[in-house]
Parts: C-alpha cells; sequence; structure tokens
C-alpha cells in the first residue's frame, strides 16, 4: 500500500504569498499562590480558576520546538512592553498556547473562537504547541540612552510526563488517599499483570502506567483493559474549564476536565490500512515482554517509568501534537515499532514499513530558505549484535552463547574488509523466550530487523530543511518527502519573528525540519539517482560544468545496483 500523502503547497497560482502572525493565549491562574490560600478557597475549583489573555500585537518572537527525542515540547516567546506587564499577569504552571499562520483570515477567526471560548484546534487553525509556563523574565536593556523593556517567557509542554512516582510501602496506612493509592500499587500489579512465566507485554505495561499515573481516558471507562483496575486519584491533572473548550472538549457543569481529555495515546505496531488516512488502521502487539517490580518506580518521572518498560530495542516513543481521526490536533503519547523496515526485509515479524508511514510532501515550486541534506559516515555500520534477557537461565554466560549460537548478529564481511569493523551491539531488558521458557523464540528475528535498520544507514540521506512557514499539522514520527526523497521527521521548529528595527516593522515565518532515514521514492539509497540531478525533480539546482569527464571518471554504478537489486527480489 502506497503512504497516506499531503501536498504542502504554495497558496497562491504563481508564488507563495504570506502575511506571517502569531497569537500567544495564556489562561493564568486566579490562585498562583494555593499553600496559603484561605481554607473557604482550597477546593479544585478554586485551583483551577483561571483568567484569559490572548496575546496578538506585542510578539516579538516566538518559537516552538518539538523533537523525537526530547519528553517536552518547548516554546520561547518574546513579548514588547504594551500596556501589559506580563511579569505581573503571569506565573510558572499557567497555560498557554501558540499558532502560528500565514494568512490574516486564519487569524481573526482563531483569534475570535479562542475570546469566544470555542474550539480552535481544528486542522488550519495553525496550532504549535499547547502547555505551561516554565519562566517568565523581565528584561530591561538601555543602549545609547534608549530603554527597552521586553518579557521573555519560557513555555513547556508535556510536563505532565515529568510528574515523579514515589513509592513506600510504609504508607499503607496514610490517610491521604492518593498516599494509599501508590502503597497498594505491589498489590495492584500482581493481580493484574503477572503472567505464567513472570514477564509481560510491553503494551500491557505501557497501557497500564498511562491508566494508572494520568486516569482513564474518556473512551477507555466503559471498555476497561483490565478488570478491577484503579482509576487514579491523582487531581494534579484536573485542567481549567477554558483550556477545555479551546481543545474541543466540553464536560457537564458538575463534571472536571482532566488531562486525560485532552491525552490520546496510540500504543502498538502502526499498520495504515485505510488510504488517504493519517491515522493508523490498525495496531498490532509491539514486540517485548518483560519482569519488572514496583521496587523500581521510587523517584523516577513517569516519562522514565515507561522509557524503561518500552523495550527500546526495537520501539521508539514521543510527544507531539497531531491530527486525531476526525482532522483536529491534540497532544498524542506515542510508543510504536520504529518505522524503518525497507523493501529488502524478508522477515516474517509484523513490520510498518518506512514508505506506508503517513507523508507530507514539499510542492518542488515552494520556496525554501536553506537545506543541508547528505550521507555521513559515521554511522556506518558492518557488525551487529544483539542480546535479549532470559529469565530462566541463571547463567549469564550460557544465555548470551545460546543466542549467539541462535543466530543474534549480522556482518558485512566486504564492507569491514574495506572500511574497517564498525560494530554496533544493543542489549534489551526483555525477553526473548517462548511463554514456557523452554527455548529461544524472538533473537533471531530482532536481529533480522535491526539489520534491516541499520547496516546500510550510511547511504542513508539526513539533514535540515527550511522552508517558509508551514501552517498545516505537520509533525514529529510523519514523514517528508522532498526532491524525489523519503525522510522521517525527528524535529520541528516553527519560527516567528518580528524586525522592528526600520521604520516599518517585517514580519517573518519560517519551518525548520530535521530529518533522517532519508531514502529514494522507490526504497532505494541516494546515490542510485545517479548524477542527473534533474531526476530530483526540482528546477533549483545550477548547472554542473564538465559533466562529459565528470560521469567518464566516475561511472554511475547505483542504476546498475538497482537492477540487481530487482532481480535478486
Amino acid at each position: 500500500m502506497s503512504a497516506p500523502t499531503k501536498l504542502i503547497k504554495q497558496n497562491q497560482a504563481d508564488s507563495q504569498q504570506v502575511t506571517p502572525w502569531a497569537s500567544v493565549g495564556f489562561f493564568s491562574f486566579t490562585y498562583p499562590d494555593t499553600f496559603t490560600l484561605k481554607k473557604s478557597l482550597q477546593t479544585v475549583n478554586s485551583a483551577i480558576s483561571t483568567f484569559r489573555t490572548l496575546v496578538v500585537s506585542d510578539p516579538i518572537s516566538v518559537i516552538t520546538s518539538n523533537s523525537k527525542g526530547a519528553v517536552e515540547n518547548t516554546a520561547e516567546v518574546v513579548l514588547s512592553s504594551g500596556d501589559i506587564n506580563y511579569a505581573y499577569r503571569l506565573s510558572p504552571g499557567d497555560w498557554a498556547f501558540i499558532w502560528m499562520h500565514d494568512d490574516v483570515t486564519h487569524f481573526d477567526r482563531v483569534n475570535n473562537a479562542v475570546l469566544a471560548g470555542t474550539a480552535a484546534n481544528d486542522a488550519k487553525s495553525g496550532l504549535k504547541f499547547i502547555g505551561r509556563v516554565f519562566s517568565v523574565r523581565e528584561i530591561n536593556v538601555i543602549q545609547g540612552g534608549i530603554k527597552t523593556l521586553r518579557y521573555s517567557i519560557s513555555l513547556r509542554g508535556f510536563t505532565e510526563f515529568e510528574s515523579q512516582i514515589y513509592y513506600n510501602p510504609m504508607l499503607s496506612a496514610a490517610d491521604d488517599e492518593p498516599l494509599k493509592f501508590l502503597a497498594k500499587l505491589s498489590d495492584e500489579w500482581n493481580n493484574i499483570l503477572g503472567t505464567a512465566n513472570g514477564a509481560t507485554p510491553v503494551d500491557k505495561l505501557l497501557t497500564f502506567f498511562i491508566d494508572l499515573f494520568f486516569g482513564k481516558g474518556p473512551k477507555q471507562t466503559a471498555n476497561k483493559p483490565f478488570p478491577g483496575l484503579l482509576r487514579s486519584p491523582n487531581v494534579a491533572f484536573i485542567i481549567p474549564k477554558e483550556v477545555a473548550h479551546i481543545m474541543g472538549v466540553r464536560k457537564s457543569e458538575k463534571q472536571n476536565a482532566s488531562y486525560t481529555d485532552l491525552l490520546k495515546v496510540l500504543i502498538g505496531v502502526q499498520k495504515y490500512t485505510t488510504p488517504n488516512s493519517f491515522f493508523p488502521g490498525r495496531l498490532d502487539t509491539l514486540i517485548g515482554a518483560m519482569i519488572s517490580v514496583p521496587n523500581n518506580f521510587n523517584n523516577v518521572t513517569v516519562w522514565s517509568l515507561l522509557q524503561a518498560h518500552l523495550n527500546q530495542t526495537l520501539n521508539e516513543m514521543y510527544v507531539t501534537l497531531r491530527q486525531d481521526e476526525n482532522g483536529n490536533i491534540f497532544p498524542y503519547y506515542v510508543a510504536r515499532q520504529q518505522p524503518f523496515t525497507s523493501k529488502r526485509y524478508k522477515g516474517t515479524v509484523g513490520t510498518t514499513p518506512f514508505l506506508t508511514v503517513p507523508r507530507w510532501k514539499i510542492d518542488p515550486t515552494r520556496q525554501f530558505a536553506a537545506y543541508n541534506l547528505g550521507t555521513t559516515n559515521a554511522v556506518r555500520c558492518n557488525f551487529l549484535q544483539v542480546y535479549g534477557q532470559m529469565y530462566n537461565r541463571p547463567d549469564p554466560q550460557a544465555a548470551m552463547r545460546e543466542q549467539i549460537v541462535s543466530g543474534n548478529y549480522a556482518v558485512d564481511t566486504l564492507d569491514a574488509y574495506r572500511s574497517g569493523s564498525r560494530n554496533f551491539i544493543l542489549t534489551s531488558n526483555h525477553d526473548v523466550q517462548l511463554s514456557d521458557g523452554t527455548a529461544l523464540s524472538s533473537i533471531s528475528d530482532w536481529k533480522d530487523l535491526l539489520a534491516d535498520w541499520y547496516m546500510n544507514l550510511h547511504l542513508k540521506a539526513n539533514g535540515t530543511i527550511t522552508v517558509t512557514g508551514i501552517t498545516e499539522p505537520i509533525c514529529v514520527g510523519d514523514n517528508l518527502e522532498y526532491e524525489g526523497m523519503v525522510y522521517q521527521i525527528e524535529g520541528i521548529q516553527h519560527q516567528y519573528s518580528v524586525d522592528d528595527s526600520g521604520p516599518r516593522p517585517v514580519k517573518s515565518f519560517i519551518t525548520t525540519l530535521s530529518l533522517s532515514h532519508g531514502v529514494t521514492t522507490t526504497g532505494d539509497y541516494l546515490y542510485t539517482l545517479g548524477d542527473d540531478r534533474q531526476k530530483f525533480g526540482s528546477s533549483y539546482w545550477p548547472a554542473v560544468s564538465d559533466e562529459e569527464l565528470y560521469v567518464n571518471n566516475r561511472p554511475i554504478v547505483g542504476v546498475e545496483n538497482a537492477k540487481q537489486d530487482k532481480q535478486d527480489e
């Protein structure tokens, strides 16, 4: 099946015309100091009471960043000093939203929705950030006798995953309900997750932790995956009603919204079965099962706990803003098998083929500011070996020997001859045995997957590309097609700025994408395109002089290799 694809095109027939804008919405808590709040106001409703500030003319610089390698999304906002003292108005922990766009019509539409307290998170809204205020700084600079006052505000998204877990069995007699709940974690763990050989599948582990520490989302309550699972009493994740309304979540007046009303979860091997849908039609079981005990949960964050049980050797997890099945933008937690399986993979394990991952395609006529793309020897690998756990083998050395005999390694001998040894050794804390622990079942499959992903990584392109601001809800974890190549999007930065040094302010809006695992649209490597750069489909390449001499002195072997690969298939 071909990948679902959406075109990022210019907004005019002959050019990309932009009117950049950014607006920042703050929902400040009415009572920042809850520790000394008088007793009559110590209620949940008082804790989440907020007032709104929509900033449309003061933003001088707005930068949002999202990376697969970071638990938190970040944003840095610089505001001019107008009629509002933002150091007084804002406090750490206040909620914040950022919208960026290049169309004044959407500017008015989104701002009116925010002021009216209605949903402002559709696919065309330009929503780029949801999170909390991390710090507020008032910056006063005097230069050349001119005093300039600015407010620098740092924002963080998905901070809920940085909540710390404290497990202490001695608190079982405590009167505080949340503490009683965590103290009973050991009993819940044994009742819900215990299996015959003690190892629990990774999908079940991750789902359990999400439900345990965040509570169950609205769609999950009626169909509990684990009978008898306690709902988390943690009230730290109740959110202001105004925040819920902006995200299109409406509750009854007697019911508060929680973070799980916003957070959506995708756990599993992603299968895209519906044409043109960016939402996986099926989520298969992730590879991995492990033994864990609640004693390991002490003084760690929720994110660290999820990472420890993910089986990161084969799987990845990240958080991002992306469209849901209805096209609206929401915060997502994604745990999936790494989607880098090539057309050359001949194994039997269920995978997400790289070329089936949803893809954003940049129209070649759309203006770009810069790019830096290519290959590097830094990621060359010609010997790969992977070890898992064998919980029923008490002798570690015997367990290692058994996995080696079962074929837990892959070698590119010819590459080692000419490049020297480039080793990649991985160790997983997940089980590789059959459910009864009598024999190996997975290690050779793991090796085949990893070899397909990494053995030719030095032939896959990576780098960055900067284009005029992308208003579409492009996100990390999706693919990008550009100049005949398909890349995985590892990071995204949106930047809005105003240069007010001249007689008239000049606005700009750009998007920078960090990319990896680049192959051609047919799944081949960059060098197979040959020396004819027009195969990229671009009209921007400069002329190449001495072409005949260049070709004669460097035969184009990629085409022949591609033909041979096709014959081998």
